[in-house]
């Protein structure tokens, strides 16, 4: 990982650029909790120029789960920057898949009021004994599927 401390006129730009934004769960936290980070991991891509098109800025969470994923992908050992470059987590906004799987995802948020709906969500979930996530889905197939 690199070690490098950005300027704050560099977390000012991408903030200009990107809003202040999770990359990878596209909610606005505060300033504070925004962590910069490469799209294309430093151990795959090197030092990156100094183009904020280089960065992205992610909460904790993400830069986390971000961290995990890449570095236990079979790119993580073969280096090779192109299979980064169609990854979910170096470009969300337009991938083929996520560290080399054939997977896609949606990363929902629920603060504040809508912590009642998550409730009610897990409560339903629970009672037809599925997972949130599959109940979520079960619910969007419906919704989708209805004519």
């Amino acid at each position: 990982m690199s070690d490098k401390t950005y300027p704050s006129h560099f977390l000012a730009l991408l903030i200009e650029k990107q809003g202040m934004c999770c990359a990878i769960y596209l909610e606005s936290f505060p300033e504070t909790s925004l962590q910069i980070d490469h799209r294309i991991p430093f151990e795959i891509g090197g030092e990156n120029t100094d183009s904020p098109n280089e960065y992205m800025l992610l909460c904790a969470s993400a830069n986390r789960k971000k961290s995990w994923s890449c570095q236990h992908c079979q790119n993580w050992v073969l280096k090779n920057i192109d299979n980064c470059l169609s990854c979910y987590w170096a470009y969300p906004e337009s991938y083929q898949h996520i560290a080399m799987q054939k997977i896609h995802r949606t990363d929902i948020i629920w603060t504040g009021d809508e912590v009642a709906e998550y409730k009610k969500l897990k409560n339903a979930a629970k009672q037809t004994k599925q997972s949130i996530p599959s109940y979520i889905k079960q619910l969007l197939y419906k919704h989708l599927n209805k004519k």
